[in-house]
This record gives structure tokens, sequence and C-alpha cells, in this order.
């Protein structure tokens, strides 16, 4: 596998590549005479011994330099020669063995359908260039603020890039540093979560829905849905629901959409919080309105006889009471919506 690099961005500043005093062996050597602990990697639990046998030759190229001048020139260029190569094979074996390449494969399998990779994170470093995918792939630090001027057009930047954005991020859910899952959350359809080493790798789709909104007015427990968009597309159904708590209060509750065939079988489905957790329900307040959007993956040219079922249920499973617009009761505490109304 391999990558081409079309652009180069970085967010050293320029005095980080430029300045000799800022250099990392000059700042690691005053941290050791500082009397900073000497932490050795390759001392390290679970460590691979490659990682002290390349900095080994490295020194063996270093010292043959010095006496190359003692012995012949043919002989001393051929040892120099010899142990470079084995230190750039020692180095790429390490890299492999490490996680990189191994990682990178992992990393490749779960990114699919492709899409632009936004990687908020350090972790994979120029791994992405090993992928598969020949996509748009950027790499930052994490945590930043959404105002920050490298990370922001960067982010805006991503999301430009086709239909579909793979957000790689090593926070937990709904965590509220997390300022780019929850745009995400509050302006793109969810699609799927999968995990990568150490990570979590959502997929979103971007693409706008251009459907008129259709009325609604059915009532789960104190949740009314508002009103609805849903767009067919060849790939898949965007859906997108505009809730409002119409009680004083609500008790913890999640929402599911199942897209259903015309045999009436499952073909996909979401069951979930409000914006994946960034808005649970029990912190609305009266008359609040939040908006899910979501993408159904399908392989459905023809959706005739399809539906969606939607309904809410409370902390322990149970779905909440269901009216109707006119007030009437849904035994089954779930609706159909067909997909011909979208």
């Amino acid at each position: 596998m391999g990558g081409d690099i079309t652009r180069w961005r970085t967010d050293f500043l320029d005095q980080l590549l430029t300045d000799p005093y800022q250099n990392a062996i000059i700042g690691h050597t005053a941290l050791l005479l500082s009397g900073w602990p000497l932490l050795a990697g390759w001392a390290l639990e679970g460590a691979s011994p490659l990682l002290w046998i390349a900095p080994v030759m490295l020194i063996a190229i270093g010292v043959l330099a010095l006496v190359v001048r003692a012995i012949p020139a043919k002989i001393g260029g051929a040892l120099i020669a010899m142990f470079s190569i084995g230190a750039l094979l020692v180095v790429g074996g390490a890299r492999s063995t490490a996680g990189g390449v191994q990682n990178m494969t992992v990393v490749s399998a779960a990114l699919h359908p492709a899409g632009t990779i936004y990687a908020a994170t350090t972790l994979f470093g120029d791994g992405l260039l090993d992928l598969e995918q020949r996509v748009p792939a950027v790499a930052v630090n994490a945590p930043t603020a959404p105002n920050d001027r490298d990370a922001r057009p960067l982010w805006d930047w991503s999301l430009q890039q086709g239909d579909r954005l793979w957000l790689i991020t090593w926070f937990a859910p709904a965590n509220p540093e997390n300022w780019q899952e929850r745009e995400l959350w509050e302006q793109q359809a969810f699609v799927l979560e999968r995990p990568v080493p150490d990570h979590r790798a959502l997929l979103f789709d971007t693409r706008s829905i251009d459907a008129e909104p259709q009325a609604g007015g059915w009532q789960f427990g104190d949740i009314a849905l508002e009103s609805m968009r849903i767009q067919p597309h060849s790939d898949g159904v965007s859906v997108e629901l505009n809730w409002q708590l119409v009680g004083s209060a609500a008790d913890p509750a999640s929402w599911f959409v199942h897209l259903l065939d015309a045999s009436g079988n499952i073909i996909a489905q979401q069951d979930r919080q409000p914006l994946g957790g960034y808005a649970p329900v029990q912190t609305w307040e009266q008359g609040q309105q939040v908006t899910d959007r979501l993408f159904l993956a399908a392989n459905g040219e023809n959706y005739a006889g399809w539906s969606l079922r939607i309904g809410w249920v409370n902390a322990q499973g149970e779905r909440l009471p269901t009216l109707e617009p006119d007030g009437a009761e849904v035994p089954d505490g779930f609706i159909l919506v067909p997909l011909e109304n979208g």
C-alpha cells in the first residue's frame, strides 16, 4: 500500500523548523542536564528489540565514518553502505511490527464505504498515506478549540470534499470537548460507527436534503415529531426528524428508526439518543426543538412499498405511549411512514 502527497501543511511554527535551539536533540539534552529522569524506550515492557538495534547500527555507521580513512576506501564505503541499508531495513521493520502498517491495515478495512478522512489524533501520523482508499485525509492534534487558526480551516475544508466524512477520534462519545463530533451530529447525517485501534471512527453523510418538509404531529410521551424530511437515494435514505418537548420535562429516552422493505424486513436501523448523546431529552426545556439527521444505507433503486418505523423507548426499553396527530392512541407504540410520502 502507498499514497501520494499532493499538499503539505504542518502545525509547526516557522522557528521550530529554522531555529537550531528548538531542535529536539538540544531540547532533550537540556532536560537531561537539568535532572530530568532518563527513560529508555528500549527498556520499556513489551518494547521491540528493534528500538535499540536501529540506534546501535546508526552509531556504528558514525564510527565507521570516522575510521574509514584507516582502511581502504572501497572496503570502508562497502561497510558504511551495508550498515546504512541494514539500519533502514530495521527501521522499516520496526514501523511494521510496532503497529504502523498493521494498524493502518485494520483502519483501512474499517473505513468503508470510502469518504474523506479527518483524524483528530496524532497516533496514526503519516500512516494515513498507507490507506488503500485514495481519498483526502487530514491528521490534526486533539483537542483543539473551535476557533483554532489551523484546525478550523482544515475542518471546514474536509467537510467540502465529497459526500461522506469519516471522523477518527479518541474521545469517548458525547464528550463536550469534542467540538468536531458535536458539529457533525448537529449538522450532518449520521451513518455508522466502527472501532479502530484505540479510537472510534464515525461516518457521516454530508449531502443536503432537498425534499420538502412533511408535517408530523405524532407524540411519543412528551416528545412530539413536529416535521420530517425524507429523501431516497440509490445508496440509501436520508432522514431529518424535528422533535419538540411538549411537556414540562422528559425522562431519559432514545428513539429508533428502522428502514423496512416491502415485506417488512429491517434493511437498516438506528437506535440512539438525540444528537448522538449531545442532547439527551432529560436536558430539554419545554418547547425546545432538536433536529436529528441520519442516513440509512440500502441498495435500492425502487423503494415502492418501503417505509420507516419510528418510535421512542424509555431507559428500560419500553416503548413510550404514542398518539396520532388527532390524539388517537397508537397501540403498537410506533408509527409507519411510507417512503413515497417523503
